[in-house]
């Protein structure tokens, strides 16, 4: 009975990880929609609870590799 409860509770624990990763997913599309539509670092960390800077890091497109 204990190890049925444990695997369950890890399904469980799965299942919130990939929920994570989709919430992730969609505040990151939301952010490049706001900043796409003018919205500036600074609004953006200010709703988040967050600095400019870190927000700017945090959801910056990835640039390609300079040579």
């Amino acid at each position: 009975e204990n190890v049925m409860e444990t695997l369950k509770l890890f399904f469980v624990l799965h299942e919130f990880k990939a929920l994570q990763e989709a919430v992730a997913r969609l505040e990151f599309e939301v952010v490049q929609l706001i900043r796409e539509n003018g919205g500036t670092w600074e609004m953006i960390g200010e709703e988040l609870g967050i600095s400019r800077q870190a927000a700017a890091r945090r959801f910056s497109k990835p640039r390609g590799r300079r040579i």
